[in-house]
């Protein structure tokens, strides 16, 4: 038996509360395992015999959930009728059955410890993963407004090119705008969407639009805050979401207080708002190494609030749907923990996304984030339709990723492509 392929441990995806009270358990093994059974019960239930108290205990014959490379991952689901939980796996292949607890592995021969056990103590109901319902079947589409079509004329900025004309870079402008993509709206309806993602739509120079001058600013050349508002409603009435792009890890360098940082240096009102290595030169934290976008001190209370205030403005303002959080993994978690509670008590129901390249749990443990752009699922699409993989690998890739979460978080992933 190949013991060092198996793992389990008593959080995250291998123990799960998924609804009210079901407790979903995994376990990971090697490919010679051909069956793991779950042995479980409640750790104060038992029977008083005369040769001492034994424990009652039930079991469960655990499913392959996914097959990886090297892998299987087991499944089973428990509902303890008094919410404690306590178990342990026995694991058999083809020349071996042995037992496996939190301590490691015993015969079958011997009893297994309480101590080498795996418990969940209590299940409680805020234990559950929690994500809006909505985001299951909601099929999206990314926006990038300034590109997307030209609803309006009047708002193009200067130097305007033709549209289509190429070769395009982002020092260009075309006159995308937020009423081009409300004059779309049927067009992307009839093809089958229901939400839209759109990049950042605040007041910035570049054509992106990740160098934010003003949060609380559409930018002229997309429009009007009355235009996004309009945008939103037409968009309810189709039956489609509206997301927006939260740009909190860094400003852009005509942001307020940056300015105010650059005029007066360390004397400036806004000097903690950054992380400052020195003022003379001045030396700064950025994203990645741009310099027009120093990075923003989240971890300052009065800088959290500002940016989480700027989130639940536009909840309540416009009625958007969920925010896209940009550079999500470099931001102080604790500010994270604090945006979701405060976004939730405006609306429960506004999604919570991460922009999260790699393995994501961290996140998603339901003080967070209710999902992260899930791009291994996504990479794994691309490279099979590329012919970088065949399908023997896709498959493995694709099952991997699924089951780095527990099956609620999966469900709501935002998987692009």
């Amino acid at each position: 038996m190949n013991k060092q392929a198996i793992y389990h441990q008593s959080h995250d995806q291998w123990q799960a509360v998924v609804d009210h009270r079901v407790v979903d358990i995994r376990i990971q093994t090697g490919k010679d395992i051909h069956s793991v059974t779950c042995i479980y019960g409640d750790p104060h239930e038992g029977v008083l015999k005369e040769s001492g108290w034994t424990w009652k205990s039930h079991q469960n014959q655990m499913k392959i959930l996914q097959e990886t490379e090297f892998h299987y991952i087991w499944t089973t689901q428990i509902t303890p009728p008094q919410y404690r939980l306590k178990y342990h796996f026995i694991i058999a292949s083809e020349d071996e059955v042995v037992q496996f607890g939190e301590d490691g592995f015993t015969d079958m021969d011997h009893e297994v410890a309480l101590w080498n056990n795996f418990f969940c103590p209590y299940v409680h109901e805020s234990m559950a993963f929690k994500a809006p319902g909505w985001v299951k079947d909601t099929i999206w589409y990314q926006i990038f407004p300034e590109r997307f079509y030209n609803g309006d004329q009047n708002n193009d900025p200067q130097g305007t090119l033709p549209w289509g004309q190429l070769p395009v870079s982002n020092h260009h402008f075309y006159g995308g705008d937020l009423k081009g993509i409300t004059q779309k709206l049927d067009y992307l309806k009839d093809l089958g969407f229901s939400g839209i993602y759109l990049t950042p739509v605040f007041e910035a120079i570049t054509s992106h639009k990740y160098d934010t001058t003003d949060y609380y600013r559409i930018d002229p050349a997309f429009g009007t805050k009355e235009d996004l508002i309009e945008l939103v409603k037409q968009a309810h009435a189709r039956g489609i979401r509206v997301m927006l792009d939260a740009v909190f890890n860094h400003s852009g360098s005509t942001f307020f207080a940056w300015e105010d940082v650059k005029n007066h240096k360390e004397k400036s009102a806004y000097a903690h708002w950054f992380h400052i290595n020195s003022f003379e030169p001045l030396s700064y934290e950025t994203f990645s190494y741009a310099k027009n976008m120093p990075k923003l001190n989240l971890s300052i209370p009065e800088v959290a609030q500002y940016f989480i205030d700027i989130a639940t403005y536009w909840i309540k303002e416009a009625n958007i749907d969920g925010w896209r959080l940009d550079v999500a993994n470099e931001i102080d978690p604790q500010f994270w923990i604090e945006f979701r509670n405060q976004v939730k008590k405006i609306n429960p129901d506004v999604y919570i996304l991460g922009e999260v390249w790699h393995d994501s749990m961290k996140w998603l443990r339901g003080n967070m984030f209710d999902a992260v752009m899930n791009y291994p699922f996504g990479r794994s699409i691309l490279d099979f339709l590329t012919h970088k993989i065949d399908g023997t690998q896709f498959k493995y890739r694709v099952n991997k990723s699924i089951t780095h979460y527990p099956t609620p978080v999966n469900e709501v992933q935002f998987n692009l492509l």
